[in-house]
This record gives C-alpha cells, structure tokens and sequence, in this order.
C-alpha cells in the first residue's frame, strides 16, 4: 500500500486568509481524530519529501495503518486562471514571486556539494522526466487496451 498524502496546505477559495477559511489551522488536524501519524514536510527540501514519504510507507507497511503526509507548499500563481493573489494576499505572493523554485534551489545545492554537474542537472530536469512521463504513458495505454485493469 502506498501513503496517501493530504492534499498540501494551500489557502482556498481565490486566496481567502486560512483564518477566515476553516475550524483548525492545519489541513491535518482530522488525522488526529483517527491517531494517525502526521508528518509535516517542507515541500521545498527535496530530499526531506523523499525521506518522509520512505517513512510513511514503511510505517504502513508495519503498523497496517493510516499516515497523513503535510506537504507544505504555495500556489505560484494563485488559485487559478482568473484568481489574481496579488489583489488579496500581496506581502504573500511579493515574497513567493521572489522564491526561486524547488527544482531551482535543489539544483543549486547539488552544484554547490558537488554532487552533480550541470549536464547532470539539465538531463534530470528536461530528459529523465520527459522519458519517465512518455514511459509511464505507454504502459497505462498498453494496460488499458489490453484489458489490465
């Protein structure tokens, strides 16, 4: 079984301020009601999302029960295509207009240890995820069509 993870902690309804939105602060919180453990993970830190999500698996593979995975993130350009954040949250969306990405800051942390190089780093960013995707595209067809599911 693999982990469900909760849906991240974005702000809802054309960016209303989570105050105004919901009965607790955290996403999260039913997992209380059920003892589930909850881990929550800076979506930012790479590695640290990979260790949390190995542990969530492990731990249902051990103890047969539910996990809730936090994955605490932003909406770059808000809440869709006719949302404009800036009119409603704008300290907000003026310092995530200033973030650099998650691929961006992993990028330059493996750079920086010198754990990749930049040939590296553009294949994993352009070439292995566009041949994971055309994979992954090919198998569910080929399942499809051949009665798998």
């Amino acid at each position: 079984m693999f982990p469900t993870p909760s849906p991240p902690l974005y702000q809802v309804a054309f960016t209303t301020d989570p105050k105004e939105s919901r009965s607790s602060p955290y996403c999260t919180d039913v997992g209380k009601s059920i003892d589930a453990p909850i881990f929550h993970v800076n979506a930012d830190d790479v590695e640290a999302v990979i260790r949390v999500f190995e542990l969530a698996a492990e731990w249902r593979q051990a103890w047969k029960t539910d996990v809730i995975i936090d994955l605490v993130c932003y909406r770059k350009h808000g809440h869709n295509e006719i949302d404009e954040p800036m009119f409603t949250q704008p300290l907000m969306y003026s310092a995530i207009k200033n973030h650099k990405s998650t691929f961006e800051q992993y990028k330059q942390e493996l750079l920086a240890d010198g754990s990749a190089t930049e040939k590296d780093v553009c294949w994993f960013g352009v070439g292995w995820v566009w041949v994971g995707v055309v994979g992954v595209f090919v198998q569910t067809y080929t399942n499809c069509t051949l009665g798998v599911w």
